[in-house]
C-alpha cells in the first residue's frame, strides 16, 4: 500500500471513530469494531453489534458520512471532474439502460451525469455491503427521475424497497444516499473548515 493511502486510510478511519463517537454520545477512543475480510467494519459494544448503520465515503479529500437507526445504508462522494474514460468505465461497470441513459448527453454534461450514476451505484453497493465487487451490470438504477429510481436487480433485493437521494456538495462533490428504509431527512455538513 502507498504511503498517502496509508495515510488516507488512517485519516478516515479517525473521522469514522470521531463523528460515530459524536453520534453515539461516547468518546471515539471507546468505540471498537470487528473487522471481516472484505466488509464494513462492524461497530461493536461488549462483542455486540451496535445497533447504528453507517457507511463513509472519501474523495479527494471530501469525506461524507450516513448514519441511520437500522437497515442497509451505502454512501458515495466523487469530487467533480473530467471522466475521459467514462465510456469505458460504462461499459464495465454499467447495465445496458444506464449506458444508453448516458449516450443521451456529451462532454461536460456526460461527465455529470456519469458521477450522478456512479455514486448511486457505488452508494446501492455499499449498502449491500459488497462496494466495488458487487455485479454493477447485474443491477440498473433510472437516473432520469429524481430521486433516482433502483428498478433492477438480482433475487437478494426487491427494487421497491429501496430509497435514493443524491445530492451535491459545497466543494462541487456529486453524492448519493441508497438505504433500504425511507430517506426521511439529509443533512450536509461542511468539514474541512
Amino acid at each position: 500500500m502507498r504511503e498517502e493511502d496509508c495515510t488516507r486510510f488512517i485519516h478516515g478511519r479517525l473521522w469514522m471513530r470521531f463523528f460515530l463517537g459524536q453520534a453515539l454520545d461516547r468518546p471515539a477512543s471507546s468505540l471498537r469494531f470487528e473487522e471481516k475480510e472484505g466488509q464494513a467494519p462492524i461497530l461493536t459494544d461488549g462483542g455486540n453489534a451496535v445497533p447504528l448503520s453507517w457507511s463513509l465515503s472519501r474523495s479527494e479529500g471530501a469525506g461524507a458520512m450516513a448514519l441511520a437507526p437500522d437497515g442497509r445504508l451505502g454512501i458515495d462522494i466523487e469530487m467533480a471532474r473530467a471522466v475521459p474514460e467514462a465510456d469505458a468505465i460504462s461499459k464495465d461497470h454499467f447495465s445496458k439502460s444506464e449506458q444508453e441513459y448516458l449516450s443521451g448527453f456529451s462532454g461536460e454534461e456526460k461527465e455529470k451525469a456519469f458521477l450522478r450514476l456512479w455514486t448511486a451505484k457505488e452508494a446501492f453497493s455499499k449498502a449491500l455491503g459488497k462496494g466495488l465487487a458487487a455485479d454493477w451490470p447485474g443491477f440498473s438504477l433510472d437516473l432520469s427521475q429524481t430521486p433516482p429510481k433502483h428498478v433492477s436487480a438480482g433475487p437478494e433485493t426487491d427494487p421497491r424497497q429501496w430509497h435514493f437521494e443524491a445530492f451535491r456538495g459545497d466543494y462541487g462533490e456529486y453524492g448519493c444516499v441508497a438505504h433500504d428504509r425511507p430517506i426521511n431527512s439529509l443533512k450536509l455538513q461542511d468539514l474541512r473548515s
